[in-house]
């Protein structure tokens, strides 16, 4: 069972960044109804939702507090990550740093902290079609260019 939840957190986390690319929008009477449920179960204040479905994974997206929130559910409404707009003062030591640094000149950035089934935390900071991945302590993990797919890793830097 164990085994078993981990390689959903690990899919859910995949189809999570998949969804930024590959996501098929839907109208809400399209979605399962454990996972429409369990959205409004979370944030009942939720409203304009948009749907998009992936290899059978929902994502939610919806503004709380005039700050955007997605919900990546599994079929049966088994929430799998949240993602969470947050202030770049939020963002780990070093994270501001790293994106300056591999990406000079930009000066619109968007910061999310996104959080898996287990409280496990990442953090996304999007800056001109370019998505960076951080750890809890703000190391880097990846990048993925919106344009054409590409993943970057810290391995791949050399």
């Amino acid at each position: 069972m164990l085994n078993q939840m981990n390689k959903l957190i690990l899919i859910g986390i995949t189809l999570f960044f998949a969804f930024q690319l590959n996501a098929q929008a839907l109208k809400e009477r399209e979605v399962p109804s454990p996972v429409k449920t369990q959205v409004a179960k979370l944030y009942p204040q939720a409203t304009k939702i948009s749907w998009e479905e992936e290899d059978g994974f929902y994502e939610a997206s919806f503004l709380t507090d005039e700050k955007e929130t997605s919900l990546i559910l599994s079929i049966d409404g088994t929430l799998v990550s949240t993602e969470t707009e947050i202030d770049k003062s939020a963002l780990p030591g070093g994270v501001i740093s790293y994106v300056s640094m591999h990406h000079p000149g930009s000066s619109t950035m968007k910061a999310f902290k996104i959080t898996d089934l287990k409280g496990r935390v990442k953090y996304e900071v999007e800056v001109d079609d370019i998505d960076y991945l951080f750890d809890h302590k703000g190391v880097f993990l990846s990048q993925q260019d919106d344009d054409d797919n590409d993943v970057e890793t810290d391995d791949d830097r050399g």
